[in-house]
């Protein structure tokens, strides 16, 4: 069985900016999603400059007493891009504003919460139009992997029981997830579409639709 833990991706011939203390203010958007046991830890980087995805990794830490895999990772990217990370610390990551800062590890507030860094009804739909968008008007290019295709045409927009509202998540089952979906949303958090067509093309792509991205061509 192959060490998921140390499978980390990157673009083809990809150099990152080195010799810095910090990479250059907004060079790369960086999104965390925090998994545990059965979940998974997806870690996305985006260049925002060219606005291709450089870095991806994806791993499950398995029971709690793995979860320095989780601190470690983030550490990692935090020293290796130089660029502090965006985490969704909700849930199981409660930890996570006050353990990384030890380690000396940034981390920007975008969100939610006390700390500004969860998830909630208001941003979450926020974030992924905002994804939504820039996948469907082919403004962001992500890598060609299955696992990432495959889980972002699954992701669907549910309308509330309320009537008021709507969620956004995985199909209801055992092995579906949107690890990768809340990952790269954060990682995307401020790019914004290239405007070609001011009337059509800043319009969510996702609006109407039972999945996000079942119709984008790849």
């Amino acid at each position: 069985m192959r060490d998921t833990y140390r499978d980390r991706y990157f673009a083809p011939g990809y150099q990152p900016i080195v010799g810095r203390v910090v990479a250059p203010s907004g060079w790369y958007g960086i999104g965390v999603d925090i998994g545990i046991n059965n979940d998974f830890t997806v870690i996305a980087a985006i260049d925002r400059n060219t606005r291709k995805q450089v870095f991806y990794w994806r791993f499950c830490p398995g029971s709690s007493k793995n979860w320095h895999k989780n601190y470690d990772a983030m550490e990692w990217t935090f020293r290796y891009f130089r660029t502090n990370l965006r985490v969704d610390c909700g849930g199981s990551g409660a930890s996570i504003p006050s353990e990384m800062p030890r380690r000396g590890v940034g981390l920007d507030p975008w969100g939610a919460g006390e700390d500004e860094m969860k998830l909630n009804e208001y941003n979450k739909p926020i974030i992924m139009d905002n994804l939504a968008s820039l996948i469907g008007g082919k403004h962001i290019e992500l890598f060609d992997l299955a696992e990432i295709k495959d889980e972002l045409r699954k992701v669907q927009r549910r309308a509330k029981a309320s009537g008021r509202g709507f969620d956004i998540a995985a199909p209801k089952g055992k092995n579906e997830h949107d690890d990768i979906a809340i990952a790269l949303g954060l990682a995307c958090i401020g790019v914004q579409p290239r405007l070609v067509n001011t009337s059509t093309d800043t319009t969510p792509i996702s609006v109407g639709v039972p999945s996000f991205w079942s119709e984008i061509e790849w």
